[in-house]
């Protein structure tokens, strides 16, 4: 592939990827549009556990009290989940459901390492002390947990293709 071509390629990733473009303030998203996303994306984590991972189980005679392999590939899907979405759309299927997104604080596209570093270091650093990285998201003025800090994004509420706040 030329040069021109790679550039061009590019540039088409970047067109389709979702951006936040609009003069409008941000409206940033509070803790509870964020809890209710993380809440469905548990459950959809969840049926995964049960429809793929607990027969998986059954089949190789692992108890589901021991951490295992499955276990292991469980939390690897749980994070290629999170990080292909939000890479992708800028959204889990929570986030979607709840009409959030997050975006950078430079307005350019969400890249893999951007986005790895918030969904796993970020978030684990999030958790650390009795989720008060969480927490941070009801007290700071632009609504970031540590994590979004950490990787410079924000989550804001996403506009509707009408305009109308989702």
């Amino acid at each position: 592939m030329r040069l021109e071509n790679v550039e061009e390629v590019r540039e088409k990733e970047i067109e389709e990827k979702p951006q936040i473009t609009s003069n409008e303030p941000l409206e940033f998203a509070g803790f509870w549009p964020r809890f209710w996303a993380t809440i469905l994306d548990s459950m959809v984590l969840l049926a995964v556990s049960y429809l793929l991972f607990d027969p998986i189980r059954k089949i190789l005679g692992v108890e589901k009290d021991l951490y295992s392999i499955v276990d292991l590939m469980e939390t690897i899907v749980g994070f290629i989940y999170y990080i292909v979405l939000t890479v992708k759309y800028g959204q889990t299927l929570g986030k979607m459901a709840v009409g959030i997104q997050v975006i950078t604080q430079e307005g350019e596209p969400l890249t893999w390492g951007k986005v790895i570093y918030r969904e796993i270091i970020g978030k684990i650093v999030s958790c650390l002390v009795l989720f008060i990285g969480y927490l941070a998201v009801a007290f700071d003025s632009k609504k970031r947990a540590w994590h979004d800090r950490m990787a410079r994004t924000y989550v804001v509420k996403r506009k509707s293709q009408k305009g109308i706040t989702a």
